[in-house]
């Protein structure tokens, strides 16, 4: 059994006796007037590695010197490992100056035969000795592991599995780094011994669940999540949880009583081949017996088939209780007795209900608030009421005690409000108790919701993303089975309808696919523990291509206008996105009707025109708005009609000049073909090129984005 390193390792004491060789001093001897003390303070830094440490039976103790590491002195003790302190001393040297700077080293070893392994180590640096004189305490930090842990700087979990199978092993491995040359020592550690161990660097899955390993070196550790599975062809692993209810709890002689027993599968898989025994007390007459699935055999067993994740299988039986048992009780126990899977909960595989039977009429109560069923987020105020009364003292509702099941008792009489419920699931009791002792009673169910989803989400069109669950308290063991589902599939849909929650694990995530942009409610939900809703939004943006638009009075312009989901041209849904263009200042600039972006299409174009009546120039905003979709806009400005220009020339008989222009006032005419006509084709003619015979008259073709033209004068 290992030794309590907290405990000893605080009591640690080591005493550096000083001497010189000066003189006829010895190596061994002390001058300048005896031993003395270099009193230090060990003191744990604790690391996850601490218990795993083997019993400390030997301690080596050295004093370097500063900076050239000569040993000025040393020492081996033995030790008890279950001491509670130990004390060691250490010869030094300091040489002919009668002064040093040195380290000082100690290793705690644990010693099995022959072989030595280091368990922990101190180093206290620059420790000033003097010969005849007591030092400084100096303090020693003490780590698991050999002197190089004391110069990690950095540990990182570089390689571990994020899944294994039971029985199945993984390769560990650490990036350290260090201030020394020599390699330091990682320790694994294993913090949820259930589900996993390890040995050096290889870990072993146990048991399924979720299982942290740290690795650790010096000062430094680092934690990795394992998810242990059930190994492949092993019998599916699921929790049946079964309940037992009696629909009268203080029946009396000869009344009729409903027995009710439940099964429930919590996931997450299917259950198959069910059996479950129950016995009718003797105190019951009459059993007439009924089942929702499965069938009986004789009056104590049920089988059922299959069951699958989530739902219930209920059996009734109806009894009279027997002339005879006033003043008595009852006890009914429901279990479940197998099935084709390993079910992984133990502890809700029976129940029991116990029925007393008064001897006059008990109270009569009624829940009135809150109702059976209702789910609370953790922090509501819940108000609670109920009404009793008695057929001999008549209104006892005053009295009323309430319990949960979860809580014990949270109030009394017949109203009363609490926010202050634990989270799960709750079956609340209104009780009332009369002078004979016959006690009545309601109950409801409610659950403190265990699962909680963002309030909203924003997940982009054409792409994914994690919808985060969070358990208020661990899953179960075996795991946990959720069911994701969304309002409208056709806005957001969930990758898979369940998401399993290992056991042990606070949370996991859903993936939402964005299918079309809009807003949906998605539900996250359990029989057992209630629900969540988070608003989803869909989102997407439009985006017009043009920063920026100048608009010819006589010459409109396109602007192209895309879907944009994660930054990047989108296409559009099936039936496409309509787009509305609207202008802050219809009388200067005018969109044409609607567009769509039709589906599988990234864009669409329109084009803008002068409003009619604004005084030019002009300028305003179009804005392209789709529903569901961020909008944009970009700024209008509408110039007057633009001007044509000729360059003046004067041209000699028989001659001709090249490369004359006609000058456009813009660029944004979206292509247009200029005529140039000479008023005197007996003096001058106009030609595209040198090379033609000139005419009349030339049509010259100006492309959009160009503001000039080209020709000759002959």
């Amino acid at each position: 059994m290992s030794a309590p390193p907290r405990i000893y390792l605080a009591l640690l004491g080591v005493a550096v006796l000083v001497g010189s060789c000066v003189s006829n001093d010895s190596p061994t001897g002390v001058g300048r007037g005896g031993p003395f003390d270099v009193p230090i303070r060990p003191a744990l830094i604790p690391s996850p590695a601490d218990a795993g440490a083997a019993p400390v039976n030997r301690i080596r103790a050295r004093v370097a010197r500063i900076p050239d590491g000569v040993v000025l002195g040393e020492s081996v003790t033995e030790v008890d490992p279950n001491a509670d302190s130990w004390e060691i001393a250490l010869s030094a040297d300091v040489g002919p100056s009668g002064t040093a700077l040195a380290r000082v080293f100690v290793t705690l070893l644990n010693v099995t035969g022959s072989i030595e392994t280091v368990q922990f180590s101190g180093l206290a640096d620059s420790v000033s000795l003097r010969a005849g004189q007591t030092a400084e305490p100096a303090d020693v930090p003490i780590l698991r592991g050999p002197i190089a842990n004391h110069y990690v700087t950095g540990v990182q979990v570089s390689l571990a599995p994020d899944t294994l199978a039971e029985a199945a092993t993984g390769s560990l491995r650490a990036a350290v780094s260090s201030s020394s040359q020599t390699p330091p020592r990682v320790f694994w550690t294993v913090l949820d011994s259930a589900v996993l161990s390890v040995a050096d660097s290889t870990l072993t899955g146990v048991a399924a669940g979720v299982g942290r390993i740290v690795a650790s070196a010096g000062r430094y550790a680092d934690t990795a999540v394992v998810v242990v599975r059930p190994p492949v062809g092993a019998p599916d692993r699921l929790d049946l949880s079964v309940a037992k209810t009696a629909d009268v709890a203080q029946p009396l002689e000869g009344e009729a009583v409903t027995f009710t027993v439940s099964v429930v599968n919590l996931g997450p898989v299917e259950a198959t081949d069910v059996v479950v025994f129950d016995t009718i007390p003797a105190a019951f007459t009459g059993a007439a017996h009924a089942v929702t699935d499965g069938a009986l055999d004789g009056d104590t067993l049920w089988t059922i088939p299959s069951l699958a994740p989530g739902d219930t299988a209920r059996w009734t039986t109806d009894v009279v209780v027997a002339a005879g048992s006033a003043g008595s009780a009852a006890t009914n126990v429901a279990v479940l007795r197998s099935l084709a899977q390993l079910d992984t909960v133990a502890a809700n595989d029976s129940a029991v209900a116990t029925l007393n039977f008064p001897l006059s009429a008990i109270p009569v109560v009624q829940i009135t608030s809150p109702g059976d069923g209702q789910v609370f987020d953790p922090g509501d105020l819940i108000t609670f009421a109920a009404t009793a009364s008695d057929a001999e003292e008549g209104d006892l509702t005053a009295s009323i005690a309430w319990t949960s099941s979860l809580d014990g008792p949270i109030g009394t009489g017949g109203s009363f409000e609490t926010s202050q419920l634990t989270t799960g699931v709750h079956t609340i009791a209104a009780s009332a108790t009369d002078q004979d002792d016959g006690t009545g009673a309601d109950t409801v169910l409610i659950t403190v919701a265990l699962i909680t989803t963002p309030q909203t989400l924003n997940v982009p069109f054409g792409a994914s993303a994690s919808l985060p669950i969070t358990l208020a308290a661990p899953a179960q063991a075996g795991g946990l089975t959720v069911t994701v589902s969304s309002e409208d599939e056709g806005i957001a849909r969930p990758t898979s309808s369940t998401v399993f929650i290992p056991g042990g694990a606070l949370s996991a995530n859903a993936v939402l696919d964005g299918i079309e942009p809009g807003t949906v409610d998605v539900t996250v939900s359990h029989p057992q523990f209630g629900a969540a809703v988070t608003a989803v939004s869909v989102t997407a943006n439009l985006n017009i291509i043009q920063g920026s638009l100048r608009v010819p009075e006589t010459f409109p312009q396109p602007i192209e206008i895309e879907l944009r989901s994660q930054g990047a041209p989108t296409a559009a849904p099936a039936g496409g996105i309509p787009i509305t263009l609207t202008s802050l200042d219809p009388t200067c600039a005018l969109p044409t009707p609607p567009v769509t972006i039709q589906a599988g299409l990234t864009d669409v174009t329109d084009t803008i025109v002068y409003g009619g009546s604004a005084s030019l120039p002009c300028q305003t905003y179009i804005r392209a708005t789709a529903p569901s979709l961020v909008s944009d806009s970009i700024s209008v400005t509408v110039d007057p009609t633009p001007t044509l220009s000729l360059s003046n020339y004067t041209l000699g008989s028989g001659l001709q000049v090249g490369l004359v222009n006609v000058f456009m006032g813009t660029t944004a005419h979206g292509g247009v073909t200029v005529r140039i006509e000479s008023d005197d084709p007996a003096t001058v003619l106009v030609s595209p090129d040198a090379t033609t015979p000139g005419a009349a008259f030339l049509d010259v073709a100006v492309p959009n984005g160009q503001n000039r033209g080209y020709y000759y004068h002959q």
